[in-house]
């Protein structure tokens, strides 16, 4: 019945965007970087002179310029895309298909790492790409109901808030814990983290009922910019919430609205 539903979505609600892991996975740098020693060969007075440096400079400083500014373009085309979506806006049959390409090259891309950007309240997770995850098919087990669910990182406090919707804001679940960055040396994508969840809220009418939800998970950040965030489930998630490398896409809550 729906407290067995509200029970079934809450637990899902905390590990929505963290799949429970026994060990966090191991990264592998993009390919985009280059070790240092290959660097510094490529970069011997042999090769380079103080002009012919200076012209290579320019040139990859253009080149970034580019290649940002094509990035940022096509997020904000992914957030459009991915807002239409999930509001049932695409006239188009291949909606999913162009959203997936748009992903893909982002991906690709990578993004630099800013924290404060992370940390700038809550998202709203509004596309999977993937067999949809456990928690988001339960939230939509009131048709009439269109709930969202939302993740807000704390960064610099190492705090992490998870909110999974069952009957829009009449009836949510709230779960809470500490964040932690791993290997904060990594100025790109991906990212890692792990959180450790300590505990769950049910809010129902304006009350709040305490629930004992634990549990710790890791996610991978695969791109960030101001109109998009891309997570991924690690391929080593063992969690049945989420099929493995299960990918979603959140935009901020200031850039979404039902109306």
């Amino acid at each position: 019945g729906m407290l067995r539903g509200m029970v079934a979505l809450l637990l899902a609600a905390s590990s929505s965007c963290f799949s429970l892991l026994p060990s966090p996975p191991s990264l592998t740098p993009p390919s985009s970087f280059s070790s240092s020693s290959s660097l510094a060969s490529s970069t011997s007075p042999a090769l380079f002179t103080p002009t012919s440096f200076l012209q290579h400079r320019r040139r990859s400083m253009q080149a970034h310029r580019l290649s940002l500014s094509s990035s940022t373009d096509i997020s904000a085309a992914l957030q459009r895309k991915v807002i239409d979506n999930f509001l049932g806006l695409s006239t188009q049959g291949d909606g999913a298909r162009d959203i997936d390409s748009l992903i893909a090259q982002l991906v690709r891309s990578g993004s630099s790492w800013d924290a404060e950007l992370l940390s700038s309240g809550p998202w709203l997770a509004l596309y999977t790409q993937g067999k949809p995850p456990r928690w988001q098919r339960q939230a939509q087990w009131l048709p009439w109901a269109r709930n969202v669910a939302s993740q807000d990182y704390d960064v610099g406090g190492g705090r992490v808030r998870n909110r999974g919707e069952i009957w829009g804001s009449r009836v949510f679940v709230t779960v809470e814990g500490e964040l932690q960055e791993l290997q904060p040396e990594r100025t790109f994508t991906p990212k890692m983290f792990q959180a450790g969840i300590q505990s769950g809220t049910l809010h129902v009418l304006g009350l709040e009922i305490p629930l004992p939800i634990r549990g710790r998970g890791f996610a991978k950040l695969l791109y960030l910019d101001r109109n998009v965030r891309i997570f991924q489930s690690p391929k080593e998630s063992e969690s049945e919430w989420e099929e493995e490398g299960l990918v979603v896409v959140q935009v901020p809550a200031s850039a979404f609205s039902f109306t």
